[in-house]
């Protein structure tokens, strides 16, 4: 049975940004406090409206209320079921809270149309940025630095999605495709020059190259297929880049 709506008071928060350890850890501390109610966890790449509405609207099993976890829900592949959901979670016409995690930054347009009560933002460090532009050839001694640096704050499976991520955006770039892609649509202009300025440090066919290699990295280590751990690999990817 629906509880009436206006017995509960509505809470819709949003946790995103790059830095994904750090938001992480705010989603488990928010899972340990709240324990004592029912936490259901939804896929945003794989639900529809129904599935999301069923989840928001049911009444929990036990007395305490029900929480409701939303991950990547901006990953999802078709655009109008996207509008839809977010349209219903504006809408708050639900009785459970809502938790909203992206692992990338939402656009301050996103954020208008989910209308959050709370929004925390984590963006990463200077120093990850410092060693994603370092990614050039011939500055392997400049990136190995940043890299053993980097990985005393964050575990190395974030900093090879970091890497792939920067290097789709070079390749983007490069093979002179400006518009039409969610990543490119997020950066400012001046991030638009800066990321084209490395590009050019590359050919397109290099680019293409080293994005496969990359991809091929990251399933080896998923597999168990790596011949090395993901530290070393990375390693021997910078000073033969």
């Amino acid at each position: 049975k629906k509880k009436p709506k206006g017995s509960i008071k509505f809470m819709l928060k949003i946790i995103h940004g790059e830095n994904l350890v750090a938001s992480r850890h705010e989603l488990e501390k928010i899972k340990e406090e709240k324990k004592e109610k029912e936490i259901i966890l939804l896929d945003g790449r794989k639900i529809d409206l129904t599935t999301l509405k069923e989840a928001l609207e049911s009444s929990s099993m036990f007395e305490n209320s029900r929480i409701v976890i939303l991950e990547n829900l901006f990953s999802i592949r078709s655009k109008i079921e996207l509008e839809k959901m977010i349209n219903y979670i504006a809408s708050k016409q639900y009785s459970n809270e809502l938790i909203f995690w992206e692992k990338d930054g939402l656009t301050k347009t996103m954020l208008a149309k989910l209308k959050a009560d709370q929004v925390l933002e984590f963006k990463p460090e200077q120093i990850v940025f410092k060693f994603l532009d370092s990614l050039k050839p011939g500055n392997a001694p400049e990136s190995l630095l940043l890299l053993t640096k980097l990985l005393k704050t964050d575990e190395p499976e974030i900093v090879i999605f970091m890497i792939i991520k920067r290097f789709r955006l070079l390749l983007l770039l490069k093979d002179k495709v400006t518009s039409g892609t969610d990543d490119l649509a997020k950066l400012a202009p001046w991030q638009v020059a800066n990321l084209t300025k490395q590009a050019n440090c590359f050919t397109l066919e290099s680019l293409e190259q080293i994005y496969h290699q990359l991809l091929e990295i990251d399933t080896n280590q998923k597999t168990g297929q790596a011949s090395f751990n993901l530290t070393k690999s990375l390693e021997l990817f910078l000073m033969n880049l």
